[in-house]
């Protein structure tokens, strides 16, 4: 019996994907809160990857922690006790979530923070430091008019705006599903219902634009000239996490036609992990993804797929990472 048998009300295998590799749990996690994502203008695409927008409304119901296997990206993130800028986390991030709230991050391109940074992307490391550092007061400005438009600012509904913005959607989709219970008597009520929905896309769709010009505008006012060795670094990031065949350093050297310790040196100054670390990593988010697939896993043919001397490496480093076994974590 795989995962999907156990858990037959959970949601389908479309709605997982959205999340995106490195949410552990992913079914379970889909029932807790929702995740979108908007895509960054032209000027700041080369830096950016894309914009992510974290909701939860768990109110009446227990706390839920959620556990997130990292990418090698910095991120910026806006929320209701402030503004950090989160280096590469080489460990298992996990967050609790309890009662209402939003958070708005910006996810940026692996090795393309260090333009905004100028200095060592290694600086960051396993570290949250504030925003303000970098971005000054405009930190503080952009979290609270991104807190008031996504509807997080206590009391602001009072003044008819954030609670209503949010209130607004949730009713547009309570009563699209109020009309569709109605459908068996009315033609009509089904007509209604439809563009009840339609109105509830809609007002999200321009309330994650309004969050997102927020975070540009701030993004823009320190905009960096671009920076090729940047552009380098997040090719070689991407280059590893689309083939699983590079699988050493010496291999991604030969193919970049860089040094061994060239590389080292480009992703420690650009990416803040080692060349090393970014392909152990995507082994990982391979792993827990097959875990997390609901089918049952041949963890030694994975294992050499993956790259790994055999199946008891997988289970070393999957163990010593996520906490569990490959197995136990996919049972």
């Amino acid at each position: 019996m795989n995962k999907r048998d156990r858990y037959p009300d959970q949601v389908p295998d479309t709605a997982v994907r959205t999340l995106g590799r490195g949410v552990l749990h992913p079914d379970l996690a889909a029932t807790r809160f929702a995740l979108a994502r908007t895509q960054p203008c032209a000027a700041l695409a080369p830096f950016v990857d894309f914009y992510w927008i974290l909701r939860w409304d768990l109110r009446g119901q227990p706390p839920h922690e959620q556990a997130i296997l990292p990418h090698p990206n910095v991120n910026l993130a806006f929320e209701a006790h402030g503004a950090g800028i989160y280096g590469v986390d080489r460990r298992l991030f996990t967050r609790v979530l309890a009662g209402r709230g939003m958070v708005f991050g910006v996810r940026f391109r692996a090795g393309c923070f260090r333009p905004f940074w100028q200095a060592p992307i290694s600086q960051l490391t396993d570290r949250v430091v504030p925003a303000a550092r970098l971005f000054g007061a405009g930190a503080e400005q952009t979290r609270q008019a991104i807190m008031l438009a996504g509807g997080q600012v206590p009391g602001a509904g009072k003044a008819g705006r954030s609670e209503a913005g949010v209130s607004g959607v949730a009713g547009g989709v309570a009563a699209s599903a109020g009309a569709a219970s109605a459908d068996a008597a009315s033609a009509g009520a089904a007509s209604a219902g439809a563009a009840s929905a339609g109105a509830a896309s809609a007002g999200a769709a321009s309330a994650d634009a309004e969050l997102t010009a927020c975070a540009e505008a701030l993004l823009c006012a320190v905009l960096p000239e671009r920076d090729p060795l940047a552009e380098r670094a997040a090719g070689l990031v991407a280059r590893i996490t689309a083939d699983p065949a590079l699988r050493r350093v010496d291999e991604l050297s030969s193919a970049s036609g860089l040094t061994v310790r060239s590389l080292q040196r480009l992703f420690a100054d650009y990416v803040g992990a080692s060349p090393k670390w970014v392909m152990r990593r995507a082994r990982l988010h391979e792993a827990a993804e097959r875990a997390d697939s609901g089918e049952l896993v041949d963890w030694a043919e994975l294992a050499t797929d993956l790259g790994y001397a055999d199946q008891a490496h997988l289970t070393r480093d999957f163990t010593d990472t996520i906490g569990v076994s490959p197995t136990r974590y996919a049972g």
